[in-house]
Formats: C-alpha cells, structure tokens, sequence
C-alpha cells in the first residue's frame, strides 16, 4: 500500500470516530441542546464519506500533490470537527445555570456551522475532479455507453410514436372540422338554390305577363289609335297622338327587358350555386382519391376554399365576358392542375 493510500485509509478512520460522537445532548431540552451542531457534524461527515470513497477509487488518476495538500485539510478540518465536540461536550457538562453559557452556546453553534459552509468551499475542485473522473470511468464503459445509446434510441422511438399519435389525432380533428363545414357550405348553397329558384320562377312569370302586355300595347297602338290625320284634327293633336303610342310601347318593352335580365340573373345564380353544392357534395370523393399526400390536400382544400368564397358566375351573369374578371368558372379543372403540379 502506498503512503497516498495509507493517508487515505486513516483519513478514513478519523472521519469514522467522529461520525460517532454524539454531541446532541438530548439531556439538555431542545433549547439548550446542540441538536444544531450534530445535525452540521452528520452533514459535513456525510459528504466527507463521498470524497473519501471517491479518493479510495481515484486517486491514481489525480495528481498525487494536489490530493496529499486536500487530505491535509481535511485532517485539520477533521482535528478542528474534534476539538468542536470537547467544547460541546465541556459546556454541556458545566450546566445551563452558568451565567456566560447562553453566550458560549451560541459562539459556539456559530463557529461549527461556518466550519461546515467553509467545507464544501475547500473541497470544491477536489469534488470536481472527482465526478470528472467518475464520468470518464462511464464513458470508457463501452456497457454503459450501448445502454445509455439504447435508452437514447428507445426515448427517441417513443417520441416519434407519440408524435406520430399526435399527428393522427390532429389530422382526424382537422379532417372532421372541414368535413363539417362542408355539409354546412353544401346545405346553405341547397338554400341559396331553393332561394333563387323562387325568385326565377317569379321573374319568368313577369317575363310573360310583361311580354303579353308587349303585345297588348302593340295591338292597341296599331289598331285602336290612328295613324293618320282624321278630319278635323290638327297635326299637334297627331303627334300627340303617335307620342302616346311610343310612350305605351316603350314602357311595356322596359317591362319585358327588366324581367328577362333578372330572370337571367336568379336563372345564372340558381345553377351556380346548384353546381357548387353537387362539387362540395363530391368533395370528399374527390379527397379520398388523392391519399395521403398533404400537400396535395392542402392546395386541393385551397382552391375549394377560393371556389367557396368566389364571387358568382355564370353563362348568365352580366360580367362572365369581362376580360378583367379573376374568377374561374371551371375550379374543379383548376384544382386538379394544381395538385398535379404539387406532385
């Protein structure tokens, strides 16, 4: 045994005496009593223990100079620990009737526990020299270093499952919210078709009311008022006359074309919105055939959204010649081009 080894072991033995000293005096009560200090002797003696085993282990690996001069420390913080518990022991046995002894109690409470906090401040780099070699031992455990790779491999598939889990979960409440809208987009373009269909009908009976009445106007202006001077009527009265005729025609005519252009327009608006409720009542087939790809679902969702929020148009409607309009009558062909680019 080396005579490294042999301070080692007798620091051991000193740290073991007074590990066993018990200077709480219990005798005392728990005002007089030093449970304060036995507490700080069992905490220093704890933490010394570890260092001493970690020397016993290690101390090879760390240069010889520098743990000769810690163990001198700890000696002489080990003698002082000692000569702490005399003291404690003198004054105990004096009584608590001495006049200085509440005084000398605390001085002496004081005293062990700055000697405890001074400890570990000592011994920092020796402790940290310690645990380096510690984990220098574990890393060089090649069954250590499979085991903590394994475990690494196990938290990382554990992860990805949950991950996984979540995504679904995800995935399926996303799924359900925009299957919900749908119905609801698809019902409420039901309503918008009833809706207009009400008001078509309604347009194409004014459409025939105001064209018989066209032809009323007609009729009576061709065969009821003259169109020549009568005898005895002058030319102002005449003209007044062939004024009425134009005025009665062309206020039937108004009639007529007022009808026809809103019995086109609820016409144009009933089929595009009958059309967007047959593609939104197809969205999920359509859905389904694309499979997993997100992307793809993504910009399909996408451009259903812009179709949904699109502005109407039809055959019909006033601006589908409009060389400036933006909006696409066909969005179904749209999409379909865009999710094949995705790809």
């Amino acid at each position: 045994m080396s005579k490294l080894e042999e301070k080692i072991e007798s620091l051991g033995t000193m740290l073991s005496d007074i590990n066993d000293q018990d200077i709480s005096h219990d005798e005392l009560g728990v005002a007089n009593g030093f449970h304060e200090a036995q507490e700080a002797k069992d905490e220093s003696c704890s933490y010394l223990s570890a260092i001493v085993d970690r020397l016993r282990q290690y101390s090879d690996k760390l240069n010889s100079v520098i743990v000769d001069e810690k163990i001198t420390q700890i000696e002489q913080w080990l003698a002082q620990a000692d000569k702490y518990a005399e003291q404690v022991d003198n004054l105990a046995g004096s009584g608590v009737h001495e006049a200085n002894f509440p005084k000398q109690r605390t001085n002496l409470l004081d005293a062990i526990r700055k000697q405890k906090e001074s400890l570990k401040k000592n011994l920092y780099s020796l402790e940290l020299d310690l645990k380096l070699c510690e984990v220098s031992e574990k890393l060089e455990d090649q069954e250590f270093f499979n085991e903590a790779r394994s475990n690494a491999a196990d938290y990382i598939e554990k992860a990805e499952d949950a991950a996984s889990k979540v995504e679904k979960v995800l995935d399926a409440v996303q799924q359900k919210t925009i299957n919900t809208q749908v119905g609801e987009s698809a019902a409420q373009f039901g309503d918008l078709v009833d809706h207009h269909k009400d008001y078509e009908r309604n347009w194409f009976i004014a459409v025939v009311v105001s064209a018989i009445l066209l032809c009323v106007a007609v009729f009576y202006a061709v065969w009821w008022m003259p169109d020549t001077l009568s005898e005895g009527q002058s030319s102002f009265e005449f003209l007044v006359g062939f004024l009425k005729k134009i005025v009665l025609i062309s206020i039937a005519g108004v009639f007529v074309r007022v009808s026809l252009a809103k019995y086109n327009t609820e016409r144009g608006l009933r089929i595009v919105y009958g059309h967007r409720q047959k593609v939104l009542d197809q969205y999920l087939s359509f859905e389904a055939g694309i499979g997993d790809d997100m992307e793809a679902k993504n910009q399909f969702r996408l451009e259903i959204a812009k179709y949904i929020f699109s502005d109407p148009q039809s055959n019909y409607s006033s601006q589908v010649n409009n060389p400036g309009s933006e909006i696409n009558i066909n969005p179904i062909i749209s999409a379909a081009e865009s999710i094949t680019r995705a790809k």
